[in-house]
């Protein structure tokens, strides 16, 4: 082993010679014997190691990861929508007067379906005075199969 390869070898498996793999540890031993800029380069790298053991690694203040994640998924979250300003329309129609009334859609459809029946129901009472009942029939064959 020449001072190149020992160097290497000292860089990939650490300044603890017992570590290394036999057939190097062996050959790294006789060098240590025989040279003395292999065992400079031995004590520095155990110095190094030594200097870096001593050192202590700071701990994080309790709940930081838990800080951080709150941060970023409050900064991915998107902002509140503000309310779009309903437009303000001319109370002119029957239908915006009705609108008014029933603010929920929901109750403008039911609104609309009932008016519907009535005027249906009004308008078969007034105008159809014939004996033919086919169509009120067809009609109350209807109402009674949703009734059931």
């Amino acid at each position: 082993m020449d001072l190149e390869e020992f160097e290497a070898a000292l860089d990939e498996h650490g300044p603890d010679v017992e570590d290394w793999p036999a057939d190097l540890r062996d050959a790294a031993r006789l060098l240590l014997d025989h040279s003395a800029e292999a065992r400079q380069l031995l004590d520095d790298e155990l110095r190094l190691a030594a200097a870096f053991a001593m050192r202590t690694t700071p701990k994080a203040p309790a709940g930081l990861a838990d800080r951080i994640v709150l941060r970023a998924m409050a900064a991915d979250a998107p902002a509140p929508m503000p309310e779009p300003a309903r437009a303000v329309r001319p109370r002119t129609s029957l239908w915006a007067i009705l609108a008014d009334l029933f603010p929920q859609p929901r109750f403008r459809y039911a609104f609309a379906l009932t008016a519907c029946f009535a005027i249906g129901l009004a308008g078969s009472q007034l105008l159809g005075q014939s004996e033919d009942y086919g169509s009120s029939l067809y009609v109350s064959g209807i109402y009674a199969d949703l009734a059931y």
